[in-house]
């Protein structure tokens, strides 16, 4: 599954905006996929009366693939929506995942803005390093230009959970083999234990002193 992060604001702004592009991203995927398991979830759908909120946002977060943000200066500003990365980022580190959050940006969000701090300024830099979809044209463009942008974004998304899929198919990899011991210094009876000792000063006669403390299992020659 997917997250679907997003500012209440903006969806109060845009409802219609953003509830076709939840569906049609959702839609295109699942066209590209051949499939119908890939879906987006959010809040205003997943969480039930009397649910404890807090808790389930992380339980979901937990389970998700793909993270999406919507970004604008609501989103930058949300606790829960700053949150709800964090949290996603610290498991996609975990797994040892990459690409997995999307960023869709549908408004500028001004540089002299007050109210954005240097934390908020730090994660603004931290999502620019990953490729970011530029929609804010779309919020005034005909429905066929938002369906054709958001169609090729599905193809994207489908090709991702391809790539997901595919690498869920390949086998663990294979244990490092062991690697052989050396032949012992004995031949008859086999070696079952002892110590080696190289001094590396003392010296007899010119040739190094070896000591050597050996155990074996029966009659043997060194």
């Amino acid at each position: 599954p997917g997250f679907f992060s997003y500012a209440r604001r903006d969806w109060r702004a845009e409802p219609a905006f953003i509830q076709g592009l939840v569906d049609i991203l959702e839609a295109q995927a699942r066209a590209a996929q051949g499939s119908d398991a890939f879906h987006l979830w959010r809040d205003e759908t997943g969480l039930r009366w009397g649910d404890d909120w807090p808790n389930t946002l992380h339980q979901q977060i937990g389970k998700t693939e793909l993270f999406f943000v919507l970004l604008s200066p609501s989103w930058i500003k949300s606790d829960i929506c700053r949150d709800e990365l964090a949290a996603f980022l610290k498991r996609e580190k975990a797994q040892r995942w990459t690409e997995r959050v999307f960023v869709a940006q549908i408004r500028d969000i001004p540089a002299d803005d007050p109210e954005i701090d240097d934390g908020m300024t730090a994660l603004l830099a931290l999502l620019e390093k990953r490729q970011a979809k530029r929609w804010r044209p779309l919020l005034d463009a005909d429905q066929a230009t938002r369906d054709t942008a958001l169609r090729g974004a599905g193809e994207e998304i489908a090709a991702v959970l391809r790539s997901i899929k595919a690498a869920r198919a390949l086998p663990p990899p294979s244990p490092p083999k062991p690697r052989p011991s050396p032949p012992l210094p004995v031949t008859g009876q086999p070696l079952v234990s002892g110590d080696f000792y190289a001094p590396s000063q003392a010296q007899i006669d010119g040739h190094q002193a070896v000591m050597l403390n050996l155990v074996f299992a029966g009659p043997c020659k060194v």
